[in-house]
């Protein structure tokens, strides 16, 4: 079969520039973390802030800041001023950093070089690279859109709110009242029997006009070379119902296709309206109720800044966020090569004071028919 030249997976340098490169093509592989996409960032504009710590012994605090605005009336005419000044609202939010690892195993190594005409550790950084990015979409979607109950399919391995590690490190917290959307149903297992209550235009309309008017009301976020806009994340089979013919989602495309206007956004992005990014993303969940899941309906997400969080920590300044460790057994006829990283992700929330209430804080949950494609157990 030939001389094959193996991937050397242990040299210092070649390990440095595979870890660099995993990252790479992980971020770049996912719709949340891809930087092309531009909803990911460092700072409070963002739709996911992110945050990059150093690791403690068992694991880490991530921190970011939350900021409500002023609200008590000015001073007028002659008043005084002076202690009557409303102090700076703002509350920090703090989640955990643990590590994650995976592994990819090769057996009878000898054997495996002679019959196999491929490059094995070249596979395996491919299995990698499709692997991760499931965990951290996946991770994110599960926080996102409130999962907090075993939903898995054969498909869809990772809907998985009741376990740590398919969440990444936190536990998802369940939508406060004022933001969930059922179109006004009781709950998701009333959805479930609606075939009308379907995701279009006029849902985004109602849902922009609600994210004003919350107590907390929900920011817009800063996506780059767009600018401020909320974001609506959406599953493909709410999407399929949007582009029927009857839509007004597939009338307004129609219409903007016959005026010329070809500059809708491609890949996960379905295009810009009034204000709010419409973006395909096949990691959120179906609706549950309880603890049945509805297999006919979907969760989506409208999201404004600092909807989600995402952290990432290191052992030391100089080490790459993914980091790969290879083991050799059995006088080297087995090896194996694992990936290990520290992350964590959660959803902001904010009490509110004068409700007593604890609010989620940049996004709404939206539960809409969304009738299954494929079936799986």
């Amino acid at each position: 079969m030939g001389n094959v030249q193996f991937y050397d997976a242990t040299d210092p340098e070649v390990k440095m520039t595979w870890e660099r490169d995993l990252f790479v093509e992980v971020a770049r592989r996912g719709t949340v973390t891809n930087p092309a996409l531009g909803l990911i960032g460092n700072d409070e504009s963002s739709c996911i802030q992110r945050r990059k710590e150093a690791f403690k012994e068992g694991g880490t605090t991530s921190r970011i800041t939350l900021q409500r605005g002023m609200r008590q009336p000015p001073a007028i005419g002659g008043e005084v001023l002076r202690d009557t000044e409303e102090g700076l609202p703002t509350i920090t939010y703090d989640w955990k950093i643990n590590q994650i690892r995976h592994a990819f195993k090769v057996t009878s190594l000898p054997i495996v070089k002679q019959r196999i005409p491929w490059d094995v550790w070249k596979a395996a950084e491919k299995a990698h690279a499709d692997y991760w990015p499931k965990i951290w979409e996946s991770g994110l979607a599960n926080h996102m859109a409130g999962l907090t109950i075993d939903v898995r399919t054969v498909a869809e391995w990772w809907s998985n709110g009741a376990n740590l590690r398919l969440t990444l490190n936190n536990v998802p917290r369940t939508p406060d009242a004022n933001h969930v959307f059922r179109f006004d149903k009781a709950d998701d297992a009333a959805v479930s029997l609606d075939p009308s209550a379907i995701i279009d235009r006029d849902v985004a309309v109602e849902l922009k006009t609600r994210a004003k008017q919350l107590p907390l009301p929900i920011r817009p976020c800063m996506v780059k070379g767009i600018g401020e806009v909320y974001v609506f994340f959406v599953h493909s089979n709410a999407i399929k119902h949007m582009k029927q013919s009857g839509s007004q989602w597939f009338g307004l495309m129609r219409d903007r296709l016959k005026g010329g206007a070809l500059d809708a956004l491609s890949n996960a992005c379905l295009g810009i309206d009034d204000e709010v990014l419409w973006v395909a993303w096949d990691y959120l969940p179906v609706g549950f109720t309880g603890i049945t899941a509805y297999r006919n309906t979907r969760r989506a997400v409208f999201a404004g800044a600092q909807a989600g969080a995402l952290g990432f920590a290191k052992l030391f300044e100089d080490e790459n966020t993914m980091v790969q460790e290879t083991e050799t057994w059995d006088y080297g006829n087995n090896k194996g090569l694992a990936v290990r990283t520290f992350a964590g992700a959660a959803c902001p929330h904010f009490s509110v004071e004068e409700q007593e209430t604890d609010e989620d804080y940049g996004k709404i949950v939206v539960t809409s028919y969304a009738k299954e494609t494929v079936t799986s157990i």
